[in-house]
């Protein structure tokens, strides 16, 4: 006679008991809490007498830190202008000293005009595009005329950032070297 092994297995599963799901997840939580928890402990170290006596100084009153701040002078401002120095020799690029260059400043001429208002009137205009500009009075052929100038500036990264700046404004502008 044939036997169906196929049913009594199952019998056999069912009757086992297993625990569910959850549990295995409460269980291992919990291991890993307590696992942390002893990790934590052994990393401690117990305070020394120093330590205690450190810890139990008073702190010091903060209105009074405050006060010696408000009392320090910042003064780097005026320092840094007259601790420049000036360049006197520099290297080439075959390496050899070479005498420095005088530096060169300059400035930038956006009008010349021959009535004071019209110059006025340009100088006005470069103030609100956010420049400085100075209206110089020059005789030339026995006439009076009146340059409106910006300047000086001391480097060709200034000239080149204001040059921009005024076509930005469709004004255009000269350079002028100025020793």
């Amino acid at each position: 006679m044939t036997k169906d092994f196929a049913k009594s297995r199952k019998q056999n599963d069912a009757s086992k008991s297993s625990l569910p799901g959850w549990v295995w997840f409460v269980v291992g939580l919990s291991l890993g809490v307590f696992g942390s928890f002893v990790f934590y402990v052994s990393q401690v170290v117990p305070v020394d007498a120093e330590v205690a006596e450190l810890l139990d100084q008073p702190k010091p009153n903060t209105s009074t830190a405050r006060n010696k701040v408000e009392d320090l002078k910042w003064e780097f401002h005026e320092i840094f202008p007259k601790s420049v120095v000036p360049i006197i020799e520099e290297y080439g690029p075959d390496g050899t000293k070479q005498q420095a260059t005088t530096p060169v400043s300059y400035l930038l001429q956006a009008g010349s005009f021959r009535q004071a208002k019209d110059a006025d009137k340009l100088r006005g205009e470069l103030i609100l595009i956010g420049l400085e500009p100075q209206v110089k009075k020059i005789r030339k052929d026995n006439e009076l005329w009146h340059r409106v100038v910006i300047g000086p500036l001391d480097t060709e990264i200034e000239l080149t950032r204001t040059r921009n700046r005024l076509a930005e404004a469709s004004i255009e502008s000269i350079a002028l070297k100025v020793n």
